[in-house]
């Protein structure tokens, strides 16, 4: 539903608190007219971030969606 909306041209997700997002996303794609605006840095301690992780979340998405 949330990807047929009309007017609505970009979705964002967290993707650190959202522990089943990406394999929703996996499950179900994601439409290649649509923006989607990964969040991939925990908002609530910004500087204790795991790049590695976060760089592996966006390449795992990249090989879901494509860039």
């Amino acid at each position: 539903t949330l990807t047929t909306l009309k007017g609505v041209s970009g979705i964002g997700f967290d993707l650190v608190r959202g522990e089943k997002t990406l394999d929703t996303i996996r499950r179900f794609g994601f439409p290649a007219n649509k923006y989607l605006f990964a969040g991939v840095v925990d908002g609530r301690n910004i500087w204790a971030n795991d790049l590695d992780a976060s760089l592996r979340t966006l390449k795992t998405l990249e090989g879901i969606v494509g860039k």
